[in-house]
């Protein structure tokens, strides 16, 4: 028991030096301030300036990452595609529009391809000679074009 008393007397009295040294500090901060109170208030004022451009930058860099993120996100998705028919040669240019908004279709272009070339070739400029074509898409709307192509043999994609 004598043990466990003197644990708790030096707790005890370790926690009365914390508390006193807690106080001087204190009060030693205290008495700072008041000798230097211009100083102190200057250097806050610097520390609040420095404070207020960093959140600014910090919300600009937000807010133009949430434009780019609504700018990807709410846009028009379109999917084309069509059948071809080969005797009256009029390909159906099928287009949807799966994005969020609508979509502003200025012109198309139509190409074929050989087997195996799907997807390989470069991207090329549009060629103009199709019907010039304007019009919207509203969002989870389809339009069908009606196109004539000129396909060689042996294509099998238009």
């Amino acid at each position: 028991m004598s043990t466990l008393r003197r644990f708790f007397s030096a707790r005890a009295l370790w926690l009365t030096l914390l508390v006193l040294m807690s106080a001087l500090v204190v009060v030693g901060f205290w008495d700072f301030i008041h000798k230097h109170g211009e100083a102190v208030i200057a250097v806050a004022t610097v520390f609040l300036v420095f404070s207020t451009v960093l959140l600014w930058l910090a919300t600009d860099n937000a807010v133009r990452s949430a434009e780019q993120t609504s700018r990807q996100v709410n846009r028009a998705y379109l999917a084309c595609g069509g059948p071809f028919d080969p005797g009256t040669r009029i390909f159906y240019l099928d287009v949807e529009n799966n994005g969020q908004t609508p979509a502003y279709m200025l012109d198309y272009d139509v190409r074929t391809a050989m087997p195996g070339q799907v997807g390989l070739q470069s991207a090329m400029q549009v060629n103009r000679n199709h019907q010039h074509w304007e019009d919207t898409i509203p969002l989870r709307c389809r339009k069908t074009i009606e196109t004539r192509v000129t396909v060689q043999k042996g294509v099998a994609f238009v």
